[in-house]
């Protein structure tokens, strides 16, 4: 194949850097398809492989300089891949996902882990230009060397704020077939049962790391709110200290279309946490307060971290990352008060399952929308009164909108 491509160079005088396509068949014969009289994006696997900068030769061809080095001076070392970090949504027919880049956070590089990135975190991904974020390329000693230290630079990749390839990408690297290097244009339908995203389920250790999240935000809160001159005020402790009231705090959040119950506590550092799911309720110890954040997990320590824009949030934690949105409620804190329920995410409202001025019980459903294909129930949050909605039926909103204007009913003392 490289033969050929030479000949076809040769045969039309071309000089410059460029890339010639064939099509390979399965008995191995392979076909002539086109040539770019350029680089192609999958330049940095040559460069790795054979320890040249492709760059500076087009730069010095296009100066009227001769190519550094002869054909038979090239030497290819070892094995490289090279993966398109993409803001799109593999369960969605692979769909451009836009908006703001909130995390952008590549690997460490090295020697053998490159990343060529155009974005940044606070980087808008928009409607008209390709949605590529980065490549991401690694090199190993052979394919299998190769593929475990892409694997390992994937898990260390976190984005935020875009829905992303990444947990696809990792699952076709590690399937069987790719690794054996069955590998076709026809492999995602052929495997798509096991590539693309099977709903996850909020695991101990996300729901430790979302607890975490929510008693550090709360934390924070209680920080700003507490009198500066007074160094001996309870609320500079960290605890979940309240007058003639549980120390057990309690917030919703959206996981997957589902609305989830955190409750927890803080003292001497440590946080517990109980979160109320459908598939079953689970608990245990946090630690994570001071220098570096990590959680315990049966006995385990995992670094963590997270970011916020808005009602929406991310935790990224022992390889997973977990997207939810904050319900805007605060269960079992104050008494007779104004609520509201945010828009998860955009989408369309599809009904209002209840009147204005009408009483509710806890988790009665109000309001169903449409987002992603997928549709979503947003539930009382506690006892209370539905004031008024603040959409209809068939509206458009954003992400964050206020869309319930709620009032829970007065905790008992």
């Amino acid at each position: 194949m490289g033969e050929a491509a030479l000949r076809a160079a040769h045969a039309i005088g071309y000089v410059g850097a460029g890339t010639v396509e064939f099509l390979l068949d399965t008995d191995g014969a392979f076909y002539f398809m086109e040539m770019n009289t350029r680089l192609q994006v999958e330049h940095p696997v040559t460069e790795m492989i054979t320890g040249e900068d492709l760059v500076a030769w087009q730069l010095a061809i296009a100066a009227g300089d001769s190519l550094p080095l002869a054909q038979e001076e090239l030497h290819i070392s070892g094995h490289a891949l090279e993966v398109r970090i993409y803001a799109e949504d593999p369960d969605n027919n692979f769909l451009p996902s836009t908006g703001k880049l909130i995390r952008h956070q590549p690997p460490q590089t090295s020697n053998s882990v490159r990343v060529d990135a155009g974005v940044q975190s606070g980087d808008e991904i928009s409607v008209y230009y390709d949605p590529m974020i980065a490549k991401l390329i690694c090199h190993g000693r052979n394919r299998k060397e190769a593929l475990a230290k892409l694997d390992r630079a994937l898990k260390q990749y976190q984005i935020a704020g875009v829905r992303h390839n990444i947990d696809f990408l990792r699952r076709v690297i590690n399937h069987p077939e790719f690794i054996q290097g069955g590998v076709s244009t026809h492999f995602i339908e052929v495997n798509e049962a096991q590539s693309l995203q099977q709903q996850q389920p909020l695991t101990p250790i996300k729901c430790a790391a979302v607890a975490t999240f929510l008693a550090r935000r709360e934390l924070q809160q209680l920080s700003r709110s507490a009198p500066p001159l007074d160094p001996q005020s309870p609320w500079h402790t960290g605890d979940n200290w309240r007058s003639n009231l549980s120390a057990e705090r309690s917030r919703q959040i959206l996981f997957h279309g589902e609305a989830i119950e955190v409750n927890f506590t803080t003292c001497n550092r440590q946080i517990y946490w109980r979160c109320n799911a459908a598939n079953g309720a689970t608990c245990g110890e946090v630690a994570s307060f001071d220098g570096r954040d990590f959680v315990l997990v049966d006995g385990r320590r995992v670094s963590y971290a997270s970011v916020e824009n808005g009602s929406e949030a991310s935790v990224f934690i022992d390889d997973n990352q977990v997207d939810f949105s904050l319900l805007a409620v605060d269960i079992g804190e104050h008494g007779e008060q104004g609520l509201g329920l945010d828009a998860p995410m955009n989408g369309t409202i599809v009904a209002l399952l209840a009147e204005a001025g009408s009483q509710v019980v806890k988790d009665q459903p109000l309001l169903v929308m449409e987002a992603m294909k997928m549709e979503h129930t947003l539930r009382a949050p506690a006892a209370g009164t539905v004031q008024q909605f603040l959409c209809a039926t068939g509206e458009l909103v954003d992400g964050g909108s206020l869309l319930i204007d709620f009032i829970a009913e007065e905790q008992t003392q």
